[in-house]
């Protein structure tokens, strides 16, 4: 699971077209590696390090991920579960992430229905299929 030259681009479509602003909050289902840089240059795997460096380097004030595996400090939450009855955790974000990570979640009934309750109102969730590509959806 990474974070790839795509993924720039999705953001730079995000703030380009106002879908995002500086100090915006993100969480990531999956903790995702830095693995390639804006151009796609792929990083050797000692130089991996959490995405989180590349959301600060777009000013976010706020990035948190869920992976039960707990890679770069990420809540261990199942998201197959309601993570509110589950775990207390009710928060919202600008930016929800699920990449690659979704397929792995039995209960895709759960998935949606929390990726949409961490969703702030007028955030955006991206959704992509290892087998398909990027999606963005708008929750109004």
């Amino acid at each position: 699971m990474g974070f790839y030259k795509e993924d720039y681009e999705i953001l730079d479509y995000l703030f380009e077209n106002g879908y995002l602003k500086d100090n915006f909050s993100v969480v990531e289902c999956g903790s995702q590696d830095l693995l390639e840089d804006r151009s796609g240059v792929a990083f050797d795997n000692a130089s991996r390090v959490s995405a989180k460096k590349a959301y600060e380097a777009y000013k976010s004030s706020e990035y948190k991920c869920i992976d039960l595996e707990g890679y770069h400090n990420a809540l261990k939450f199942d998201l197959g579960l309601d993570l509110k009855s589950e775990y207390g955790f009710d928060e919202r974000f600008d930016l929800v992430t699920c990449k690659d990570t979704g397929h792995w979640v039995f209960n895709q009934n759960a998935l949606f229905t929390n990726l949409h309750n961490m969703c702030k109102s007028n955030g955006v969730i991206v959704w992509r299929s290892p087998l398909g590509g990027g999606v963005l959806l708008r929750v109004v």
